[in-house]
């Protein structure tokens, strides 16, 4: 089929179209509001619950295969709360020859529809970025996730972990870490309870990413450099290395995911 919109003006949907479209904003669970309330306005609900973009890392993901280019399966929203389901066999895109293309999502409240655009020209403020295509052919992911802006009820999704980890200047090993589905951050909390990471805490880490942690004696990215923390993701483990720029030394790293 390739994608479907939702939910657009004088359209029917069914019971089933509209749990799908909240089953993506929130697990299943229990609500804690004894309160109930009418909902008048489908889009205006999912408008208030998330910002546009896509669902997850890997939602929407322009690729080429087999020499075709496509948008992959997934979930965009748009700034009014519609949005646009892509199914496994994602849509076909064509890229235009010898120039860069921009591949985004746009909202259409003329013609009451969400247009899949790719044009010689980036999209407005309004549109949600999936990719670049140069000249050559080649990709450039520029999708972006959307942010919940609200707490609806979900379990705790923080999980924390402790490893110990040697940190030398040469020969350092590596560790793998088991992590488990459905995290999309790294948060480092501190190395053997006396050094900690620079300024950036909550850091975004994609499949087959490796982000480089600096390691300071102070919290808040003050303090002398200590050391580094390399940290790639591999699938659902994490492979961390320690680096010491003055001795060789051990530390238990206490670290988090979300």
């Amino acid at each position: 089929m390739g994608y479907k919109c939702t939910f657009m003006d004088n359209e029917t949907y069914t019971a089933q179209d509209v749990n799908e479209m909240f089953s993506h904003l929130t697990s299943q669970g229990v609500c804690f509001s004894d309160t109930g309330s009418t909902l008048s306005d489908l889009n205006a609900a999912t408008s208030e619950a998330v910002t546009e973009g896509i669902m997850d890392q890997s939602s929407c993901l322009v690729v080429k295969e087999d020499g075709v280019y496509k948008i992959s399966k997934g979930v965009c929203f748009m700034s009014d709360g519609s949005a646009i389901t892509f199914d496994e066999d994602g849509e076909e895109i064509v890229p235009i020859s010898g120039v860069v293309s921009y591949v985004y999502i746009e909202r259409n409240i003329t013609e009451n529809c969400i247009d899949i655009v790719v044009s010689q020209s980036a999209g407005g403020d309004e549109s949600v970025p999936l990719a670049e295509i140069d000249a050559d052919g080649v990709i450039h992911d520029k999708r972006k996730l959307a942010k919940s802006k609200v707490v609806i009820g979900v379990a705790d999704t923080l999980r924390n972990f402790t490893q110990e980890i040697v940190f030398e200047d040469y020969n350092t090993p590596e560790y793998t870490v088991e992590i488990g589905e459905g995290f999309t951050y790294f948060i480092l909390w501190n190395v053997g309870g006396e050094y900690y990471p620079g300024a950036e805490n909550l850091i975004a880490i994609a499949d087959g990413e490796t982000i480089k942690i600096t390691i300071r004696t102070q919290a808040g990215g003050l303090g002398s450099v200590q050391g580094y923390l390399n940290v790639k993701r591999d699938g659902n483990n994490l492979i961390m290395q320690g680096k010491n720029i003055y001795y060789n030394s051990a530390g238990t790293v206490n670290f988090a995911v979300i």
